[in-house]
């Protein structure tokens, strides 16, 4: 009775002991306890990138911006600007599409990956005269030292495209409130 009583206390010790955890890089995997079959594996520290084939009428915490008539048919510069010593997070979903406006039916035209947001720039196809569009995104900026504390602004940029209109701009990202 006593070696039954001392393997029970074992066993219940062993199931509610501390689990550590694997590397954030580590696949977690634990085979199934009845076939032995092996789950594909999952990383802990990937942040699957949202989809957005609409734009969002309820981002957090927008950036006011004016709206911005850009030249058609020209290839159009967009810069992010985080405040001086700041930078977008590599590991934040941080997005940002662009997305064609009629009175019937909004189009996503191009949705860039963090990793192009990232590098602060990315560049808007060509786009035609007359029409309306809409660049939206959710940008994750960090300050450039270790451990420092994170922010989420949005931006909701209207655009229209004329043959008179600018080439580039820019969208200023702000640590204030």
């Amino acid at each position: 009775m006593k070696n039954q009583a001392a393997s029970l206390a074992l066993a219940i010790a062993s199931i509610s002991a501390p689990i550590a955890l694997a590397q954030p890089a580590t696949p977690v995997v634990a085979p199934d306890a009845h076939s032995g079959v092996q789950p594909p594996s999952v990383h802990l520290n990937e942040v699957k990138e949202p989809a957005h084939a609409k734009p969002s009428e309820s981002l957090p915490r927008v950036i006011k911006t004016a709206p911005v008539t850009l030249k058609s048919a020209t290839v159009v510069q967009v810069r992010f600007v985080p405040p001086k010593h700041w930078k977008i997070n590599d590991g934040a979903p941080t997005w940002f599409a662009l997305f064609e406006t009629t009175h019937r039916e909004t189009k996503l035209i191009r949705e860039y990956p963090r990793s192009e947001v990232k590098t602060l720039q990315v560049e808007l196809p060509m786009l035609e005269a007359g029409h309306v569009y809409r660049a939206q995104g959710t940008f994750y900026i960090c300050q450039e030292k270790g451990g420092s504390v994170c922010l989420m602004q949005s931006a909701d940029q209207k655009i229209t495209i004329s043959p008179q209109g600018q080439d580039s701009f820019e969208i200023q990202l702000s640590q204030a409130e």
